[in-house]
């Protein structure tokens, strides 16, 4: 990809003049908006999560996996390979893709940049004692490819519906494509790869499934499944009909979003002989190669121009939504570009494409803006994610519900519990939460905020004094309030622990607090800011 700092240093190219293309949009139909679900992640480059896993795992550039569960990011990564990669430019660590068994075996496997510049792909095992932890001594490397140039890395890595790996990789950098790489099917540079991780072969670390579509081409290497790709950044599969879905970054004119159809294994896209719907004057693949417009290569199902007016200058391929919360937007395609900040949808049978809506103002809000988009996701139930170059994390969510706000405002007016003395606690969200539902919870632990019952009973009350009665109390007390925000968006609720009543050692103990917001449509969002309040009797 073209480089962001951080992850692409300064932009290396030039925005070349080029036939204005007018994109097919539009205008936005206002059904969608994003929330923030946290900010301060280093460079990050993806979001993902296991099918069915409430918990976001973001992996940023530098090396480190972390971990977005419970409405927080907890503090120990979930996976640091910081100090054993190469990081700077465009290079790093790349993507994290889970195995499809992973509940019942643990597995995962990352990309990255080893000290020498290859691009490597690594399995690694859950901890056996934390979920939410790897176990960092037990990455086993599984591929490792050469590259020529610091540039043009790929990385992506995602499991298809047939439960085989596949690995999106760049054309090894340079410009215009100088080995012609991605026509070389002896190179497995400028591919889409497909390799079986289960089974191993005599090397010991994966196997060639016998459908791959060079697997017993001689002259040719068996793991690839796709070529003609300048530097894929992102792909994924639909998980409704299992197309494979590409964003290829372009070269000096054109971006473009590429489709494999299932089944349709061994396509050429054609760089560096076309980029995008053009042919490319700078192809240095010369005789042998496939020519422009030929039969042998598959054109994208979309392009769009460099020019300022139109599009931008590095596509960020996304996902196709299938999610539950906008089920307008099935089938959409969401992708965007990182240069101009634009996010658009389309809708595409892997042949032609129709309903191209740009989508950056519903993203932006009136007179905002989109904060330059880095990678897409998806969470564990399908909804979108996308990270952006100023570190936060965000989900794409139906317009006008009420967004996770990790940034709302919940405080104790004390720094400390004591007895028979009344503890006050202020919410505030501001006047767009107005009179909404709420629901605060507390809870006495060690661990991360949540309501824990334990077996006690505790009254839920409405913006009310709040007397617990902890006699006896051998579990974590548990503390609740249920009401509506004012006119403000604020609420004030109370509690009193009676004197005498808590054990000692509750004695340094801290109280949690989170609270969650209703968006009055079954949704909410989940404020969990943490505020501790330390027993001090």
């Amino acid at each position: 990809m073209r480089s962001f700092s951080s992850f692409f240093a300064a932009f290396p190219f030039q925005l070349l003049a080029a036939c204005v293309v007018l994109v097919a949009e539009a205008p936005g139909q206002g059904v969608i908006g994003s929330e923030t679900l946290a900010g301060g992640f280093s460079s990050p480059v993806a979001a993902e999560a296991p099918l069915g896993d409430d918990r976001i795992f973001v992996v940023e550039q530098g090396g480190t996996i972390r971990l977005f569960k419970d409405g927080f990011v907890q503090p120990t990564p979930f996976l640091s390979l910081a100090g054993q990669i190469a990081v700077g430019g465009e290079r790093g660590l790349f993507d994290i893709a889970f195995h499809p068994e992973y509940f019942v075996n643990g597995q995962f496997f990352v990309s990255y940049s080893n000290f020498s510049g290859a691009t490597v792909v690594e399995r690694y095992q859950v901890s056996s004692f934390d979920p939410d932890q790897a176990n960092a001594f037990s990455g086993r490397i599984v591929l490792t490819v050469p590259q020529p140039f610091a540039n043009h890395n790929g990385g992506g890595l995602e499991f298809g519906p047939d439960g085989h790996l596949y690995i999106g990789l760049g054309d090894g950098g340079g410009s215009g494509d100088p080995f012609c790489n991605a026509q070389d099917l002896n190179s497995l540079l400028g591919k889409i790869l497909r390799i079986d991780v289960d089974p191993i072969d005599f090397t010991g670390t994966y196997g060639i499934p016998i459908d791959n579509p060079f697997a017993f081409t001689p002259g040719a290497r068996p793991e690839i499944y796709a070529s003609g790709l300048r530097n894929p950044w992102r792909f994924s599969f639909d998980r409704a009909n299992g197309n494979l879905m590409i964003g290829d970054v372009g070269e000096v004119f054109r971006e473009e979003i590429s489709v494999s159809p299932l089944g349709s294994r061994g396509l050429n896209f054609g760089w560096p002989v076309m980029e995008g719907l053009t042919c490319f004057a700078g192809a240095s693949c010369g005789v042998g190669a496939p020519g422009c417009f030929s039969g042998e290569l598959r054109l994208p199902v979309f392009d769009y121009s460099h020019d300022p007016y139109v599009g931008g200058c590095s596509v960020i391929g996304g996902y196709v939504y299938r999610g539950s919360r906008i089920p307008g937007l099935q089938g959409s395609y969401f992708f965007g570009d990182f240069c101009s900040g634009r996010v658009w949808t389309l809708v595409t049978d892997g042949f032609s494409t129709s309903s191209i809506i740009d989508r950056t103002a519903e993203l932006a809000g009136p007179g905002g803006s989109i904060p330059t988009i880095t990678s897409f996701g998806e969470d564990g139930d399908g909804e979108i994610l996308y990270v952006t170059f100023g570190g936060e994390l965000r989900r794409i969510i139906p317009a006008g519900a009420v967004g996770f706000t990790p940034n709302a405002q919940a405080k104790f007016t004390q720094a400390s519990i004591a007895s028979g003395v009344q503890q006050q606690i202020a919410v505030e969200f501001g006047p767009s939460q107005a009179f909404r539902l709420y629901l605060m919870l507390g809870s006495l632990s060690g661990t991360s905020p949540g309501f824990f019952n334990n077996g006690v009973q505790v009254p839920l009350n409405s913006d009310a004094y709040f007397s617990a009665a902890a006699s006896g109390l051998a579990a974590p007390l548990t503390i609740g309030w249920l009401g509506f925000l004012d006119g403000n968006g604020s609420a004030d609720a109370g509690f009193v622990v009676p004197a005498g009543t808590v054990p000692f050692g509750f004695v340094g103990q801290t109280l949690h607090q989170s609270v969650l917001v209703f968006d009055g449509v079954g949704g909410l969002s989940q404020a969990s800011v943490p505020v501790p309040l330390t027993f001090t009797f």
